[in-house]
């Protein structure tokens, strides 16, 4: 009687579940848009940005200040003190743009150039280079920011699978580029 009891309760309830429609997964791997805005500070690093309010960053190790990722998309902050002194003028910045552009071919020998160009980020003189090239055995569209303040060289690392890149680039890695605020580190006279 047990047996006819509980086989009476449970088929109704497996039944319910079929014939139901198919309920597709979320894109785990597109990069998500943004939503609302987050301020992100390291005041240590004497950083500041803004940043979509669902793509926090992670805290890393120096030199990385912090970095965050979503789906194919990753963007990483890093912090390099630097001794000598920072390309200021055209012909140093010149010299630093050449650099610049031999260093990414050489530590990568799938890096195809697609720009180089000077920018100002914060009223800093800086570097930004676009391009493709092969991270983790995967083809990945890069921007890659450099910018020279405050006895630093401040870079700003984003790449994208090439489907992703364009959109990720206009919503997310523009806005943080464009909100880059560099102070001196907290501590430092």
């Amino acid at each position: 009687m047990r047996r006819k009891v509980a086989l009476a309760f449970f088929v109704p309830v497996l039944l319910a579940g079929c014939g139901r429609e198919r309920l597709t997964p979320p894109d785990t791997v597109r990069p998500a848009a943004p939503l609302g805005t987050g301020a992100e500070a390291f005041p240590k690093d004497g950083l500041f940005l803004d940043r979509p309010g669902n793509w926090p960053f992670r805290p890393g190790r120096p030199p990385l200040v912090a970095s965050t990722s979503n789906g194919t998309a990753t963007v990483a902050l890093w912090r390099y003190l630097r001794s000598e002194p920072l390309p200021r003028e055209s012909a140093a910045l010149e010299t630093a743009q050449t650099s610049l552009e031999q260093a990414a071919k050489a530590r990568d020998g799938t890096f195809e150039l697609e720009r180089s160009t000077r920018v100002k980020v914060d009223g800093a003189p800086g570097i930004e280079l676009r391009g493709t090239e092969t991270i983790a055995g995967r083809k990945r569209r890069v921007r890659s920011t450099h910018v020279y303040a405050k006895e630093a060289e401040v870079v700003l690392d984003a790449y994208a699978a090439p489907e992703d890149f364009d959109r990720v680039d206009k919503e997310v890695f523009d806005p943080i580029v464009t909100s880059l605020r560099i102070d001196p580190p907290e501590g430092t006279p």
